[in-house]
């Protein structure tokens, strides 16, 4: 990313995370910078920056919260995806700011304390202790206003209610299987089929006493039942049919 992409950036980036990133920057430099310095009775004088002399560990503490809060800021500076942290990141830039405060009063109040240094008779603080006190206060600024609108967003985001509000779809109850009766027909009952074929059996003309219902040999006006009819069969001679021999063979024919 150019320069001049870097500086539209920051420009546009809200004031509290401009305060968070100017105080980190400050807060880092002013460690490697002088932090106090004494003068003792032989007139020698000895100055330490904040990761050297007796509160070394102190300055290297500062240094890494610092280096926390200008991690965060980076991503902001650089528009990337801000990393999941376990608390809001106006949290964590509060406790920055808080623990490095905490830290400087204690080296301040150690080294101005008349029993350190028997022999040392003039104590001062360098510009490096200013600039750490000015870049932690800037960063407890920047993460309590930002810690504020993280708040205030969280709270308005859990009362927002959606514009349309969805009835939830009946329940679909799938119907339980019925038990299927077989049906059982009595013993007695026949079906229409029989009882048809039943009724052709006893009309049959193979057997004419139950085709009429009347007893075999009885007579029906004036025919007797089982007695041959006494009159002629019929045959071509007889019957006054003429054949025709062309529908004769054309019958043939069909039969073949």
């Amino acid at each position: 990313m150019s320069l001049t992409r870097l500086k539209e950036t920051f420009f546009g980036l809200p004031k509290q995370i401009k305060f968070i990133g100017i105080g980190s920057l400050i807060l880092v430099i002013s460690t490697l910078l002088p932090w106090y310095g004494d003068l003792d009775s032989y007139k020698i004088g000895d100055e330490f920056l904040g990761v050297t002399g007796p509160a070394s560990f102190v300055g290297i503490v500062v240094l890494a919260l610092a280096g926390l809060s200008m991690w965060l800021f980076s991503y902001r500076l650089l528009e990337k995806r801000m990393p999941r942290l376990p608390v809001r990141e106006g949290i964590v830039h509060l406790f920055v700011a808080a623990e490095s405060l905490f830290l400087l009063i204690v080296v301040n109040s150690i080294f101005f304390h008349p029993k350190f240094g028997v022999n040392i008779t003039l104590k001062e603080s360098r510009f490096g202790m200013t600039l750490a006190v000015l870049g932690s206060v800037l960063v407890f600024v920047g993460g309590y206003l930002l810690n504020k609108e993280e708040t205030k967003k969280d709270s308005e985001t859990g009362k927002l209610e959606p514009l349309i509000k969805l009835q939830s779809a009946p329940k679909y109850e799938v119907p339980a299987p019925q038990p299927q009766h077989s049906i059982i027909k009595p013993a007695t009952q026949q079906s229409a089929y029989q009882r048809i074929q039943e009724r052709m059996h006893h009309h049959s003309p193979l057997n004419p006493r139950e085709s009429t219902g009347l007893p075999y040999k009885e007579t029906v006006k004036g025919f007797q039942l089982g007695e041959k009819s006494s009159a002629p069969a019929a045959t071509p001679a007889n019957s006054g049919v003429q054949k025709d021999p062309k529908k004769d063979n054309f019958m043939l024919r069909m039969d073949l």
